[in-house]
């Protein structure tokens, strides 16, 4: 299959993601919601992998420069970065702390009920 029929597959569920996201005011975004409806397609074998994978290697081959804009606007807005570093410093280190910790917490509260989630049964 060539690369254009592809492209063409991957754009038109994309552009049939998008739609349905916007239509039904789904609080998924459209792109998420492609990558559902591909991989759903995908599982169920109504599109064969063949169908698209030579164009989804070029593609993901290509995904560092969708990162372009990123960079330039953490350029652009470096002085109000600076300006707030130690907030967004402390709540990425933090919060990581307090997600694991009350995982752990609420783990142990569900496990005191004597059974063990995490093993099989002898």
């Amino acid at each position: 299959m060539n690369f254009i029929k592809q492209f063409g597959i991957i754009v038109s569920i994309s552009y049939i993601s998008e739609l349905l996201s916007q239509s039904f005011n789904l609080p998924v975004p459209g792109n998420v919601l492609g990558f559902i409806i591909l991989f759903a397609l995908l599982q169920t074998r109504v599109l064969k992998l063949e169908s698209v994978e030579a164009t989804s290697q070029v593609l993901v081959s290509h995904m560092p420069i969708m990162f372009v804009p990123l960079g330039v606007n953490l350029i652009l807005y470096s002085d109000l970065l600076r300006e707030f570093m130690v907030p967004l410093l402390i709540i990425i280190t933090v919060s990581p702390v307090i997600v694991m910790s009350v995982t752990g917490w609420l783990v142990q509260i569900l496990n005191k009920g004597g059974r063990d989630y995490g093993r099989k049964a002898a």
